[in-house]
């Protein structure tokens, strides 16, 4: 629903009454008057609610909304827009907990100070993902942003029940989106944290799935991604990044280390110093990491350094389908990944060499249903 003026929306929340069974309902350029309010608290089955109140005056946003939205007893998904910096009004609730008793997915688009009030203000009991899309201030402004605080809070408004956590900044110049590099540019310029400012809090929640798209610490270890493993032993994906890529960040051993830190691992983002690959593994590896996403300061862009780095992911990841380059890195790994096909299609022509050579068909491997296919296909 789209620029519905503030008597529209009454009109409309008139009408929600005659809709008892409505579970999904999202509502864009929605300024929170009374009656609308009152006609969503009607739909005692809503499940779904998604309200964008950018363009709302600030002066309808407050802590009683959000109070109100939380009798919503079977409200299980939220996503909510908030214009920048929003000046919360006062209200008689504030000092009561604001409690979303069944919702477990939850998605802000909001400045990060008042995801951090938000936090504050509420019990999460069932909450598993928490998205959050935080708005960057304009240059030459810096961000400021109180982390250990954000992880704090989260871990006390919520339960061991929320495993996803994805954290995304944005920002926009006049009416243009402003893209992932330069996004990524700006964030640069925040002198970051360590690891372990936010460990404590972090490393307690049972997470599965962490994202952050955006560089946000000064250093990381592979001691550091230790205790991940060991707090983290579910994760499926995993996105870290480091401010400077000059500074310490781990260097291609870590590779190793993954391996068996994170054994349901699929999806990997993160920064190492490749000025020297280590060798591959001799140990055979069936881990299910599909997708890697990595940052390579100290990259030689050399053909002999392709061919030791593809050398070393084909040995650790052999279910690899992509592998990407973090924004602004100038890495070239495309030719990475032609080299990792080249190795596992020698590979399978061996294994066929050996069936046909011993009559052995039961010595199969699942991959090598992809390539018979191909095969098929180039007979035609």
């Amino acid at each position: 629903m789209r620029d519905m003026q503030l008597h529209h929306f009454s009109t409309f929340a008139q009408r929600l009454v005659t809709a008892p069974q409505l579970t999904h309902l999202h509502l864009r350029n929605f300024s929170p008057c009374k009656k609308v309010i009152d006609g969503i608290l009607s739909l005692k089955n809503l499940s779904d609610v998604g309200l964008d109140l950018s363009g709302s005056p600030k002066a309808m946003i407050n802590q009683t909304l959000f109070f109100s939205l939380g009798g919503l007893q079977c409200l299980s998904k939220f996503t909510i827009r908030l214009p920048g910096d929003v000046d919360w009004l006062p209200s008689s609730t504030t000092t009561t907990p604001i409690v979303f008793s069944k919702l477990v997915h939850l998605t802000l688009h909001c400045s990060f100070d008042d995801a951090l009030l938000l936090l504050t203000s509420t019990r999460l009991p069932s909450l598993q993902k928490l998205v959050h899309q935080f708005l960057l201030p304009i240059p030459p402004l810096t961000p400021s942003f109180k982390w250990k605080e954000f992880t704090d809070r989260l871990r006390i408004s919520t339960t061991s029940k929320i495993t996803s956590l994805h954290l995304k900044p944005s920002t926009y110049l006049g009416q243009d989106i402003v893209g992932i590099p330069r996004v990524w540019a700006i964030m640069k310029t925040y002198p970051g944290i360590s690891f372990h400012e936010v460990s404590d809090s972090l490393l307690q929640l049972k997470l599965t799935d962490l994202e952050l798209h955006f560089p946000l610490f000064h250093s990381l270890t592979v001691d550091d991604f230790a205790a991940m493993g060991a707090a983290w032993p579910d994760m499926t994906q995993l996105r870290l990044h480091a401010i400077s890529l000059q500074d310490s960040i781990p260097d291609t051993s870590v590779l190793r280390l993954i391996t068996t830190a994170f054994p349901r691992l699929s999806s990997l983002g993160i920064d190492m110093d490749a000025e020297r690959i280590c060798k591959p593994s001799l140990v055979s590896s069936s881990h299910p990491l599909e997708v890697l996403t990595v940052g390579l300061p100290k990259w030689p862009n050399t053909l002999n350094a392709k061919l030791k780095f593809a050398a070393l992911v084909d040995s650790l990841f052999p279910n690899l389908r992509s592998i990407l380059t973090t924004p602004g890195t100038n890495n070239h790994l495309s030719q990475v990944l032609d080299i990792l096909e080249a190795l596992r299609s020698s590979r399978k022509r061996e294994r066929n060499r050996i069936r046909t050579q011993y009559c052995l068909p039961d010595i199969k491997q699942e991959e090598d249903d992809d390539e018979d296919e191909d095969d098929e296909d180039e007979d035609d």
